[in-house]
């Protein structure tokens, strides 16, 4: 599969700049699973995917990269989001990351109500938000 993006898109999806160039110039992956190219890859199909499924992709898989690493800011607090209807769960190393995930899908998420709604089973956007590890 292939994701084909424009320079915002690539900003709003959190890689760096200089992450980008260099796993371009490199033709290394990208968290160990992803290739960037400027040109089409032969034999790879397209997905219909939203900035915001494509987003939510790239953070899950940063968690599961970065685990052994040390965390950035050692403050933040991981949120793990279980979606009531398909069980599907989401886990985000921040409050910040999930909610820019929300807000992507459309919704106006704010993080008093994230915090205040973390751990006591109550939907938020068809959600259950609960405390989760970084």
């Amino acid at each position: 599969m292939y994701y084909s993006a424009t320079k915002q898109e690539i900003k709003e999806l959190n890689i760096h700049h200089t992450t980008l160039t260099n796993h371009l110039e490199k033709g290394t992956y990208y968290l160990k699973k992803y290739v960037f190219s400027r040109d089409d890859i032969g034999g790879a199909k397209a997905v219909g995917m939203s900035i915001a499924e494509v987003k939510a992709m790239l953070e899950q898989d940063r968690v599961h990269h970065n685990k052994n690493k040390s965390a950035v800011h050692s403050k933040a607090k991981g949120v793990l989001i279980t979606h009531e209807a398909s069980k599907q769960e989401v886990a985000y190393e921040s409050l910040e990351s999930c909610l820019t995930y929300l807000r992507g899908l459309g919704h106006k998420a704010n993080r008093q109500t994230l915090v205040k709604l973390l751990d006591t089973n109550e939907p938020y956007y068809g959600y259950i938000c609960r405390k989760g590890e970084k």
